[in-house]
């Protein structure tokens, strides 16, 4: 999840301000030190966690024992994924990616002669093909036929129908030769062109390039292992890291008192991952 995500919907956690305390924000470098001035806090940090109404919604969970094991699991889940993308050799991830383009390359040189060859002899059976249906009808068949499917229209218009069924079988007498010729060879055509050319040469499938492991790879492990959506996740996390990471300051949002409770006493099951939530 993008990290400005986050921090907007971490603004619905804290408690509302006038309209006009919002007005202009100042750059700051802290998410929870924005999320704050956007709420009208005061600028000297709080001796302890401040306390009041808190709005819960779908986005906005209230901190509970329950959440924080949730949470837990998902901050395990990004420890290990952390030190997954701290060992990674991306120098050999790019040599190995190198060397795929290029194994690539050398086969579609080596594909692309051989795929034209094999074109160049389908072609020609196809014109052979052709060649054995016979000629194509003139302009003065089409003619004919032209004429002919205009009397049966003008039998069908006066009611006539053995007229009609008389011209029509006049058709289907005079085409039924070129179209069985045609149906022949077309079965025959796929069976000559393999037996001629043989099978098409496939093009090579462009390789999948590895991916190196990073931030957002360490935050979707946690997300996943917690269950939670990754907005829930990241603002149930951004709400949790003052009571882990710099415990003489607070931060500025707003807790009620069970949660304060609660963070308290699951401090001893968050503390491992002060540095997880400290560098992700």
């Amino acid at each position: 999840m993008r990290p400005t995500v986050a921090l907007a919907s971490l603004l619905a956690c804290l408690v509302a301000t006038p309209a006009a305390a919002q007005i202009k924000i100042p750059k700051v470098k802290s998410p929870v030190a924005a999320a704050a001035q956007a709420a009208g806090a005061p600028a000297a940090p709080a001796a302890g966690p401040r306390t009041g109404d808190v709005r819960f919604d779908a986005q906005v969970l209230e901190i509970t024992p329950a959440s924080v094991d949730r949470l837990v699991k998902g901050l395990a889940a990004e420890q290990a994924m952390g030190a997954r993308v701290e060992a990674q050799d991306l120098e050999a991830i790019d040599r190995e990616n190198e060397a795929a383009r290029k194994a690539h390359e050398r086969a579609r040189r080596e594909w692309e002669p051989r795929y034209k060859e094999w074109k160049r002899c389908t072609e020609g059976v196809a014109r052979q093909a052709e060649a054995e249906m016979g000629p194509a009808p003139t302009a003065a068949d089409q003619a004919r036929l032209e004429a002919v499917a205009e009397r049966v229209r003008a039998a069908q218009a006066r009611g006539d129908m053995a007229e009609v069924k008389r011209l029509a079988d006049s058709i289907a007498a005079a085409t039924a030769p070129m179209a069985q010729r045609a149906v022949a060879v077309g079965n025959a055509a796929p069976a000559q062109a393999k037996a001629k050319c043989g099978e098409e040469p496939v093009e090579p499938p462009y390789p999948a390039m590895k991916t190196p492991l990073d931030y957002r790879s360490v935050r979707e492990a946690g997300m996943q292992a917690s269950g939670f959506t990754d907005v829930q996740y990241a603002i149930l996390r951004e709400r949790v890291v003052p009571f882990v990471v710099d415990q003489r300051s607070y931060g500025r949002m707003i807790y009620t008192d069970a949660e304060v409770e609660t963070l308290k006493a699951k401090r001893p099951e968050l503390e491992p991952y002060a540095d997880v939530l400290r560098r992700y």
